[in-house]
C-alpha cells in the first residue's frame, strides 16, 4: 500500500475533503491530489504535519500492508 492510498483512506475516515487537508497544510489542492494519486512525492516537511492532522504516528503513513490504523484521540 502506498502513502497516497493511506492518506486518502485516513482523509475519508475523517470525512474531510482534499481542499480541507490542503488548507490545513497551506498547499494547493492539486498538490495534495497528486500526493493521494502517487504522482508526486511528499516533501519530508509535510510528513509530521500529515501525521498530526490524521492523528496517527508517522510510521503508520508508510505501512506496507493494510494496517489497522488506530486513530489517536487528543484532548483539546
Amino acid at each position: 500500500m502506498s502513502i497516497g492510498y493511506t492518506i486518502r483512506k485516513l482523509r475519508t475516515r475523517q470525512n474531510k475533503s482534499q481542499q480541507e487537508i490542503a488548507d490545513l497544510l497551506n498547499i494547493d489542492r492539486k498538490t495534495y491530489v497528486n500526493w493521494e494519486n502517487d504522482q508526486n512525492d511528499i516533501k519530508s516537511e509535510y510528513i509530521p504535519k500529515l501525521a498530526s492532522i490524521f492523528k496517527v504516528e508517522i510510521k503508520d503513513l508508510f505501512h506496507d500492508s493494510d494496517p489497522k490504523i488506530e486513530i489517536i484521540q487528543q484532548s483539546q
